[in-house]
């Protein structure tokens, strides 16, 4: 009779065994499958700015096309310059004439056609 318990011992012993080892793999599993789920929503969420970063470069772009610049760095230099000349000569746009990117009415001081002359 004792062979039998030890023997029916055994076998819930290893079935208790086996339900925890499947219990941390499910854990495992369900960790993995999160890990994934959060993958997968972040790089939705990553491209989506990557698109939105993408159309409003576009628009910036054409629209800077579409003022007459025919490099749009130009034309970024041209806007970055127009609070003061301290901008203006670094971007490298200083003492610009009429007409040229980097002029702004009110950096021309004595109304002669150059801004930010010095």
């Amino acid at each position: 009779m004792a062979i039998f318990e030890n023997a029916q011992r055994s076998a819930i012993h290893e079935s208790f065994r086996m339900a925890a080892r499947h219990d941390r793999l499910g854990e495992l599993r369900r960790g993995v499958f999160a890990l994934l789920r959060g993958l997968v929503v972040e790089t939705g969420r990553l491209l989506r700015v990557a698109m939105i970063a993408a159309v409003i470069g576009a628009g910036v772009g054409f629209g800077l096309i579409m003022l007459g610049y025919s490099d749009p760095v130009v034309g970024l230099k041209h806007f970055a310059a127009a609070p003061h000349c301290a901008f203006a000569d670094r971007l490298g746009v200083a003492n610009a004439r009429y007409g040229q990117p980097g002029y702004w009415r009110h950096h021309d001081m004595d109304g002669n056609g150059v801004a930010c002359e010095q």
